[in-house]
């Protein structure tokens, strides 16, 4: 079946950036899993080809553009962002990929994953956890997995989910499911919530601080402004905008002074930590800013694979 798109759109990029762990690159094809099917997806002139099993593809084509995120206005998104070259720069190299709208659960346990890990490991992790509890797909030459339900990763024991390479993580997940499962957590809910409150909300569960949470909220919550600062963005930032940065730090820092009565002790200017970086992004990129944030993220990281 085909979904045509008039607007920019890089498939490569969309699902093979970090931002996401269920697709294969097949070479002319990308294979994944979404909702309760594997999808198959290939870019063509007109837009995008694919094939769905065990649901039809008329079934399954609305929840595949909202994933996609191919309701957004792209070129008012890249405009909003593009407010130096720099930004502009990875714009033009990789223009189409798009912020996906995953599922928020199956986001929050990959996420959690993610920490101190890499995309390759993250991936198998996933695969691993879905092989052992989630349903069973058999289409096009393929066996995977849905992603467990909440339900389905209770009878999840921490030894047990060690036993799939977990580590450490293996506690987080644990605990993550109890909340989620016994409805103290509803991470559903939070698409509707401020940013702020689904911050908050979010690092309430053990093993996820603001970095993990900014993730969750960008790739499957719609919050378009949270910005994730790992250690790549945070050395791409004050590399690129050390200037930028002390001025914030500054205006801040004089905001403060001007509201605080003199006493004996000075107020100190707070060095450059990520929740600097994260607040001043915020502000500079504007209403968009985890996407200006994922371009830059995409770039460094295709770079450091190239060398």
């Amino acid at each position: 079946m085909l979904i045509r798109i008039e607007s920019a759109f890089n498939l490569e990029s969309t699902l093979d950036s970090g931002q996401a762990f269920r697709w294969k690159n097949r070479g002319d094809y990308f294979e994944g899993v979404v909702d309760q099917s594997i999808i198959l997806l290939k870019q063509v002139v007109d837009g995008l080809e694919f094939e769905s099993f065990p649901q039809a593809e008329k079934e399954i084509e609305s929840k595949l553009k909202y994933y996609l995120s191919l309701h957004d206005d792209l070129e008012i998104i890249l405009k909003s962002i593009a407010v130096d070259r720099n930004i502009q720069s990875y714009i033009d190299q990789y223009k189409g990929m798009r912020i996906l709208k995953q599922d928020p659960w199956e986001c929050l346990i990959s996420f959690i994953c993610s920490s101190n890990s890499n995309v390759l490991r993250v991936k198998q992790n996933v695969e691993d956890m879905s092989a052992a509890y989630g349903e069973k797909i058999e289409a096009f030459g393929s066996i995977r997995h849905t992603f467990p339900s909440p339900q389905q990763l209770e009878n999840a024991s921490i030894p047990i989910l060690r036993q799939l390479k977990l580590g450490y993580r293996a506690e987080y997940i644990y605990e993550a499911v109890k909340l989620v499962s016994q409805h103290v957590i509803n991470p559903w809910a939070l698409l509707e919530e401020p940013y702020e409150e689904a911050l908050m909300t979010l690092t309430k569960i053990p093993g996820i601080g603001d970095k993990v949470a900014n993730c969750i909220m960008l790739f499957s919550m719609s919050k378009d402004d949270a910005f994730p600062v790992d250690v790549w963005i945070d050395r791409i930032i004050k590399e690129l905008y050390p200037e930028e940065l002390d001025d914030y730090i500054q205006r801040k820092y004089s905001n403060q002074l001007a509201n605080k009565k003199r006493t004996k002790n000075r107020l100190k200017t707070p060095s450059v930590n990520r929740m600097i970086i994260k607040d001043w992004a915020r502000e500079y990129f504007g209403d968009y800013a985890g996407w200006a944030n994922h371009y830059m993220f995409h770039e460094r990281r295709k770079r450091l694979l190239r060398s």
